[in-house]
């Protein structure tokens, strides 16, 4: 049985830029960043000045809202420490055996490390389990991370114009892991898909997929498994998965797995993105 673009093994020879070298990485870091910077945030809608601060939520009310505000120029701010990251989660998150709160990470290459050979995915070239199953795990830590019932931004539609407000269900903080590029080809230069992502204390993750083209904001829900640190997400109405390693979301630049369905799977990269407007806006 064939599998169509699955990272197979092991590893591929590919002739494209290796986002584990630190120099291409912020090559591309740097490259992405200045032509999402002319071609979308240099326009008044998209100025990150204005992401995701009580105005933005408000034109877009069934995106994801975190209810304890966060600070909007938190989300394009600099990687997360990876020992900061491990210390934020809930005391008993990862296994308590783990010393000062900071375990080692377990890095996810798809196509180097995490790689499919016919029907069996091999992790570090040992056999892992079958690739349905895989596709099963996945699915099942995604649906981890999917609220009961989403927090939203009501507009008071009894006062027009009245400012919006948040229904809350409970004061969950949530750490923001960044805001990335989503590029279909890690040579690309720019894209109009960017990704909003945070997590909180109890290893949920949450956000939104924004598309500056067509102006659509989708929620995007999904979990963390402590043991293998392995991050999968499902976007709101959508059958497809992303899955990444957590250590990997701590970088400037990842590859993340998205399972089509149970039989193909396809390569995204993630991309950092900075605030251009960072200094103008410093106090």
């Amino acid at each position: 049985m064939t599998h169509p673009a699955r990272p197979a093994g092991p590893p591929p020879a590919r002739n494209r830029v290796d986002i584990r070298d630190t120099v291409a990485s912020q090559v591309i870091v740097n490259n992405v960043n200045v032509n999402i910077q002319n071609n979308y945030f240099n326009t008044p809608r998209y100025r990150p000045a204005y992401f995701f601060d009580v105005g933005w939520y408000r034109s877009y009310p069934t995106a994801w809202y975190p209810v304890r505000p966060i600070h909007p120029r938190v989300w394009w701010q600099p990687a997360p420490a990876w020992g900061f990251t491990c210390r934020w989660f809930s005391i008993g998150f990862f296994p308590p055996y783990v010393v000062d709160r900071v375990i080692t990470p377990l890095p996810y290459y798809y196509g180097t490390n995490i790689y499919y050979v016919d029907d069996m995915v091999y992790v570090n070239g040992e056999p892992y389990v079958r690739a349905d199953v895989y596709y099963a795990q996945a699915v099942e830590l995604a649906a981890r991370g999917v609220p009961q019932a989403p927090i939203h931004i009501v507009v008071n539609v009894e006062a027009p114009g009245a400012a919006a407000a948040p229904v809350v269900q409970a004061q969950e903080e949530w750490m923001p892991m960044g805001t990335f590029a989503v590029l279909e080809d890690p040579e690309a230069t720019t894209t109009s898909i960017i990704v909003q992502l945070a997590t909180n204390k109890s290893g949920h993750i949450a956000g939104n997929v924004i598309d500056m083209k067509t102006d659509e904001i989708t929620p995007v829900y999904g979990a963390i498994d402590p043991e293998t640190q392995r991050v999968a997400m499902r976007i709101e109405g959508r059958d497809e998965i992303v899955e990444c390693g957590l250590w990997n979301l701590t970088q400037d630049t990842l590859t993340v797995l998205l399972h089509v369905d149970e039989e193909t799977t396809e390569e995204r990269t993630f991309v950092r993105l900075s605030d251009p407007d960072e200094e103008e806006l410093a106090p």
